[in-house]
């Protein structure tokens, strides 16, 4: 067997998006990554429940949600839903997004690893069952909780570029998501570690 994954994102057809999930399993594949088109196709979390759904074995992920465009306590519910729905499959890949593609919805961010790290954790406590005062540049959260009977582990990776954001991937995540030639990578590998 190959050691595969596949990355896809949120514009790409139903019928490509359903085609790959039916087939994963029986390819061989390790995982499935849905990455976010803030501006073009399906709805993310729909599209990964749907994913899920449709696999056994292969873990799926979003790969990766820009945060600021979504609510926190939204966040949190679908990190708890989708890994019910995965039974342990789900991995929740997100990020800050492309600061351009923000700012053409409004979105400034002032202070991306600062924001990053409060999100991180933030959705960990709650994911944890502590109910939540937290405060940042994108949310602000005052006595909330999911109010799950059991804690939950789900696992984060960050799809982050620069340096500072690499280095709070290795002290606070289970994963990096990264792209871009084989030089950066090699340079990015080694500030996760």
């Amino acid at each position: 067997m190959y050691n595969v994954s596949i990355g896809i994102t949120t514009n790409m057809g139903e019928s490509a998006t359903g085609w790959i999930a039916q087939n994963a399993d029986s390819l061989g594949a390790r995982s499935i990554w849905i990455g976010e088109d803030i501006a073009l196709g399906q709805e993310t979390f729909v599209l990964t429940a749907n994913t899920l759904m449709q696999t056994k074995n292969v873990r799926v992920g979003t790969g990766i949600i820009p945060v600021p465009v979504h609510n926190i306590a939204t966040l949190a519910r679908v990190g708890l839903a989708l890994s019910e729905i995965g039974e342990g499959r789900f991995a929740f890949g997100f990020g800050i997004g492309g600061l351009q593609d923000l700012e053409r919805h409004g979105i400034n961010i002032r202070k991306p690893v600062t924001e990053l790290r409060k999100t991180v954790q933030t959705l960990t406590r709650l994911w944890e069952g502590e109910t939540v005062d937290s405060e940042s540049e994108m949310f602000s959260l005052k006595n909330f909780g999911l109010g799950q009977a059991n804690p939950l582990k789900v696992p984060i990776f960050l799809g982050v570029r620069g340096p500072q954001m690499l280095k709070l991937t290795g002290n606070i995540a289970d994963g990096v998501i990264l792209s871009g030639p084989f030089d950066y990578l090699r340079n990015a590998i080694t500030m996760v570690d």
